[in-house]
């Protein structure tokens, strides 16, 4: 039983070592992750906004204008 402690005391720190390792990588790939979301949040939302002005410009046409465009 002598000889399984110091193993222990060697393995352990080790073991705990690799485990939160683990764990700062999961957390690293989730922030990551996040920050692409917003990034593609922040772009839906810019298009978003210029598809509202663009449909906005589209109404203010005046009708004689609209006239000439249809087919």
């Amino acid at each position: 039983m002598k000889m399984i402690r110091p193993a222990v005391k060697l393995v352990l720190p080790g073991v705990v070592f690799a485990l939160v390792a683990c764990g700062a990588e999961a957390v690293g790939s989730a922030a990551t992750g996040a920050a692409v979301k917003q990034q593609e949040l922040d772009n839906a939302k810019r298009t978003q906004q210029q598809v509202q002005q663009d449909v906005q410009k589209a109404m203010d046409i005046p009708p004689e204008r609209a006239k000439q465009l249809d087919p």
